[in-house]
């Protein structure tokens, strides 16, 4: 990455009119790169961009603009270059692009496409965007099984310059998939072979209207840089490692933007008051739950006049309530995201672990939080029983942990299971739900305890 020499970068293309020199200093940039400094341009400097490379080197620049802004940028290039750009464009790069814009201009490009180009896009376009399909490529290496080695590699060696991916080699009986070739077997095999007897059998698919997320997953855990499309047996597209980990990041910002309570889209990308209306229901639920939290502890108003000192204290373990709840949730979440959690017997066993665990660091914290507070109202010369407040507190913290981390694990389960998204009910939520819990079992306990002493 050059990103200190973008500035220098920009600075030659408003200065220098020679095309030559701007494409050589151009070339020696990645296109991400590139497409970050296109953005930062004025258009009529963009357009000495464009006149100075070449149309898939451009292509490889508007692979990586995303949004309304690739199409704005894309607008400014005559309808005919735009065309050519698109045909040397990866085809779902192509269909991501052609959705960003209004469906009469896309139209317009579509018709000055190369016929099979057009319907490539038109058959990605068509697939139903939460499905495999909408993401998958067409553009692969494929060779029947009855084809020499020496053919596959005359095959592989023509198409591979416009080609996404060479490696694997996926190989067909005309119609179906029937295996995959490494490009390292093909290499080292020699005619007579046929592919068909080195090809491995064994491989792993995604079925067209599988859900996106499911396919990703078998790329991430099988370590596959691109996964083949099948419907029906038949060999349709290929998911492709990069695809896969836009996937996996989206996922994980919904997961993330969940968590806070806070959504999914960029917060650069919206105004202020679509993100006023997407935070303020959250806000204002997590309000009336506070105000149940008061008013909890407006019940046991007679405990705290008589035991002033637990006020002092109540922010320790809601502290930690938060943060006990907070780890339980986030280990169960990635297990429903990542499908480890769809078995009964993986569920239950998840469910005791985190249980277990709770118990574990409850038991240590609690004896810790007994050492800590008794040396502490020791050194504060505290009036009352040190001994009986240390305790207390031990107590607290041991049932309040296990409370909160139960609630982290469960919540999300039961939302699972009555079909609302489990990420919905995390992070302010579960840790308001866990102040209720929390406040009602601390001076719930100190009410009890108070006789008992």
């Amino acid at each position: 990455m050059k990103k200190k020499l973008i500035p220098a970068l920009i600075a030659l293309v408003k200065t220098e009119s020679d095309l030559k020199k701007i494409r050589n200093k151009l070339l020696e940039f990645h296109p991400y790169d590139l497409a970050s400094t296109i953005k930062k341009l004025e258009p009529e400097f963009r357009l000495k961009i464009y006149a100075s490379l070449t149309n898939k080197e451009l292509a490889d620049i508007f692979s990586y603009l995303e949004g309304e802004e690739s199409a704005e940028l894309f607008h400014e290039l005559e309808e005919s270059k735009g065309a050519a750009i698109l045909e040397e464009m990866d085809v779902d790069d192509a269909v991501d692009l052609l959705q960003e814009m209004e469906v009469e201009k896309a139209a317009d490009y579509l018709n000055l496409l190369d016929s099979e180009v057009r319907a490539d896009i038109s058959y990605l376009a068509h697939q139903q965007e939460s499905l495999v399909g909408s993401i998958m490529t067409t553009n692969y290496i494929e060779v029947n099984q009855d084809c020499d080695v020496k053919e596959a590699m005359k095959i592989l060696v023509h198409k591979a310059s416009d080609t996404e991916v060479i490696d694997p080699i996926y190989i067909t009986d005309s119609t179906n998939l029937v295996g995959i070739l490494d490009l390292k077997t093909l290499i080292i095999a020699r005619s007579p072979l046929k592919v068909k007897e080195i090809m491995k059998t064994n491989y792993v698919f995604a079925e067209k209207d599988e859900e996106i997320e499911e396919a990703a997953g078998k790329i991430r855990d099988y370590g596959l840089s691109a996964l083949p499309v099948l419907d029906n047996g038949k060999l349709v597209g290929i998911i492709t490692i990069d695809d896969a980990m836009d996937v996996i990041n989206e996922e994980a910002s919904y997961n993330y933007g969940s968590l806070a309570g806070v959504g999914t889209d960029s917060e650069k990308e919206i105004g202020i008051f679509p993100a006023l209306k997407k935070r303020l229901p959250w806000l204002l639920g997590l309000l009336v739950l506070s105000f149940i939290t008061a008013s909890v502890i407006g019940g046991f108003e007679g405990i705290i006049k008589e035991v002033t000192i637990l006020i002092f204290f109540q922010s320790l373990v809601l502290d930690m309530v938060g943060n006990v709840g907070t780890q339980s949730l986030a280990v169960t979440l990635m297990g429903l995201s990542h499908g480890e959690l769809d078995d009964k017997r993986e569920l239950r066993a998840n469910i005791f672990r985190e249980i277990r665990i709770a118990l574990i660091n409850s038991f240590l914290i609690a004896i810790l939080t007994f050492l800590v507070v008794s040396i502490f109202l020791l050194i504060r010369t505290y009036n009352g029983n040190v001994w009986e407040i240390g305790l207390f507190l031990a107590i607290s913290m041991f049932f309040t942990i296990n409370a909160s981390a139960f609630i982290g694990v469960i919540i999300p389960i039961l939302f699972e299971k009555i079909g609302i998204d489990p990420a919905v009910a995390s992070g302010p939520l579960i840790t308001t739900i866990n102040d209720i819990i929390a406040v009602f079992i601390y001076y719930g306990l100190a009410s009890l305890l108070i006789n008992i002493f």
